[in-house]
Order: C-alpha cells, then sequence, then structure tokens
C-alpha cells in the first residue's frame, strides 16, 4: 500500500486494516515517517517531531 492511500485514508478503514492485521501498526508509522520526511521541509508543520517515539509506541502497539 503506497503513502498516499495510506495518507488520504479515513480513519476507520485504516484501523479495521490493523485490527485484520492487513497492515501493521510498524508499517503504517514506516509509511508516514517516509510521508512526514518527504513533506515537511516544504511544509515546515512540526516544531519538534518524536520520530523515535513514534516508532517504539507503534512496535509496542504490534504486541
Amino acid at each position: 500500500m503506497d503513502s498516499e492511500t495510506i495518507g488520504f485514508m479515513p480513519a476507520v478503514e485504516l484501523a479495521e486494516l490493523i485490527r485484520t492485521k492487513e497492515i501493521s501498526p510498524v508499517e503504517y508509522m514506516r509509511v508516514l515517517l517516509a510521508r512526514i520526511a518527504e513533506l515537511e521541509p516544504k511544509v515546515n508543520a512540526f516544531a519538534y517531531f518524536a520520530a523515535d517515539r513514534a516508532m517504539n509506541d507503534a512496535k509496542k502497539a504490534e504486541t
């Protein structure tokens, strides 16, 4: 699944994909972090972004 599809997916659909294990929280977070890395220099939306913490939380959600 590409970042464009995931990036604009309604939260209820994404939650269902995670619930049914069609995508893992870590896979989803990787897509999000890649998208943020791509767009952040252009939009400058974050004063601070805790990417490591986000990934750690995604890993915890998998267990």
